[in-house]
């Protein structure tokens, strides 16, 4: 008898089986996880603005095409403006999860004693300090996010108050 066939075989819990098996523990999409997408598209969106942004400014190699260029873009100025506030969300929510990430895995603050996990394997940020830093992420985000616009749009006129 080989040592293969003295292994015990587990039932395979891979594919649509796995979710359509009421015992398999599901993965919710929890705060966490949309932090952690809305991380990397933020991170995403500010790489490929920088590579624009080199790109546009890369190609003006005269005042005559740089006043093309900027005559092109105050053309459409809402669209500019939105660009901008969309900018401005993605660089805040970027930075200040950055920081929070820093202080969770790097300094390990809010994570508390380890424990022996015990089924059904909750994550422990759902017990510790990291959700509400979390949130307080998000609302200090959503906070900078709103009074950037209202700048931004005031300054090109759409907003008067």
């Amino acid at each position: 008898m080989s040592r293969r066939d003295k292994v015990k075989k587990l039932p395979n819990k891979g594919g649509l089986s796995r979710h359509l098996n009421p015992e398999y523990p599901k993965t919710e999409w929890t705060a966490e996880k949309w932090a952690f997408i809305l991380h990397r598209l933020t991170g995403l969106f500010i790489i490929f603005y920088l590579l624009a942004h080199i790109w546009v400014t890369g190609h003006a190699t005269s005042p005559e095409s740089w006043s093309s260029i900027m005559s092109t873009l105050h053309t459409y100025k809402w669209l500019e403006t939105t660009g901008e506030w969309l900018l401005w969300g993605a660089i805040v929510f970027h930075g200040l999860n950055g920081i929070r990430l820093i202080l969770v895995e790097a300094l390990g603050w809010g994570i508390g004693r380890p424990h022996r996990p015990i089924p059904p394997y909750l994550p422990y940020s759902n017990r510790s300090a990291q959700r509400p830093l979390l949130w307080l992420v998000v609302a200090l985000t959503l906070i900078a996010w709103i009074v950037g616009g209202v700048i931004l749009y005031q300054d090109v006129g759409l907003i008067s108050w």
